[in-house]
């Protein structure tokens, strides 16, 4: 997924390792992460997610705290970007399951039924 929407968060300078760690970020809402957590889960290395982690943290994206040495990090859920990144990484996701559904519902149902209007299979 990361590599073939790359191009949609050139803009906001997201690299694949940056949108890697805001979406496992944004799948665990009201938690936080220390850096290794989070290197941990996204199978990065450690500079490279501390990096990412600062320059979200810089876009805020990201909210930080720091507890003795170790600093802990979570998604913004304010910032109205980090809801709609969450959104189109669902869609996104979703996306495979729907192609499946839609491959295999053309098979139960004649192809000139296949358009969906308010409930109803519309022939075309």
């Amino acid at each position: 997924m990361v590599r073939e929407s790359e191009h949609l968060f050139e803009k906001m300078n997201l690299k694949p390792l940056g949108i890697t760690v805001l979406s496992w970020l944004a799948r665990n809402p009201d938690k936080e992460f220390y850096v290794r957590e989070v290197t941990e889960a996204v199978h990065g290395s450690l500079g490279g997610c501390h990096k990412v982690l600062k320059s979200l943290h810089d876009k805020g994206l990201l909210t930080r705290r720091k507890s003795g040495r170790n600093m802990y990090y979570s998604a913004n859920d304010r910032n109205p970007a980090v809801k709609y990144f969450k959104i189109f990484v669902s869609i996104y996701e979703l996306h495979d399951i729907v192609q499946l559904l839609q491959d295999k519902s053309i098979k139960i149902v004649p192809r000139e039924y296949k358009v969906w209007k308010g409930g109803i299979l519309k022939n075309l």
